[in-house]
């Protein structure tokens, strides 16, 4: 749903140049018309019209996006902080704006990530699925349901995760895991074979390819260590 945003632009950039080519056409007319005529009257007033709204227009989209920016704002720093409840008020706001009633993704994604905050899991997993294919939110999801035990499910929304990010490593592993806790220990080898053979360099791969031949789980926190900032919401632009 990328398209989103740059479609709104857009429409609203062709409705300020609809005005903007209405107003000059109103000049011309007015400059033609005879002095202190009727006509003269009316395309004036009508200029003064248009102008205003144009102004208005500008101004409003200016305000909103920058509301916008602030709740963001707003939202990380009470995720910083943690204060999860305030941050999860903020994020919903966002859902009132035409872009994120389009697009909610972000939005639940960043409800999802204070409501893990506040240790309610369950309503976390709800809003990470309702944030459908967007990655942070697909990662997410596949950590909790891994901490979770439900180590299936946790693979099913690490692999969708992968195929929309090819070059995340920590998500390889953590995919391995959920397989290696499911009993899947030959499927769990062949998903960092698979990567390995993309990225024979990788350190992390290798060892834990290793841990895997010796009978040992991939480990956590060497799979986490590259993991992106997950503790804030992502701040729109």
């Amino acid at each position: 749903m990328s398209w989103l945003p740059v479609a709104l632009h857009l429409a609203h950039a062709l409705v300020v140049f609809g005005l903007a080519y209405a107003l000059t056409s109103l000049t011309i007319l007015w400059h033609h018309a005879a002095p202190n005529s009727t006509e003269s009257l009316l395309f004036g007033a009508a200029w003064i019209g248009g102008a205003i709204l144009e102004l208005a227009l500008v101004v409003y989209l200016f305000l909103r996006k920058a509301r916008i920016k602030r709740i963001w704002a707003e939202a990380t720093t009470a995720t910083r902080s943690g204060d999860f409840a305030t941050a999860r008020a903020l994020a919903a706001q966002l859902l009132a704006y035409w872009e994120y009633t389009l697009n909610p993704a972000p939005a639940y994604y960043a409800m999802a990530v204070a409501s893990e905050g506040m240790g309610e899991g369950r309503e976390a997993a709800v809003l990470y699925r309702r944030a459908g294919d967007y990655p942070p939110a697909l990662l997410n999801l596949g950590v909790l349901l891994l901490e979770r035990g439900a180590n299936d499910r946790a693979a099913e929304a690490l692999r969708r995760y992968m195929a929309r990010t090819q070059q995340d490593l920590s998500s390889v592993v953590l995919l391995s895991m959920a397989l290696y806790r499911s009993g899947k220990i030959e499927a769990a080898k062949g998903v960092l074979r698979k990567k390995l053979a993309e990225r024979p360099a990788s350190p992390l791969l290798k060892r834990n390819l290793e841990r895997l031949d010796r009978g040992e789980e991939p480990a956590l926190f060497e799979a986490v260590k590259g993991k992106p900032d997950l503790d804030s919401p992502p701040i729109a632009k």
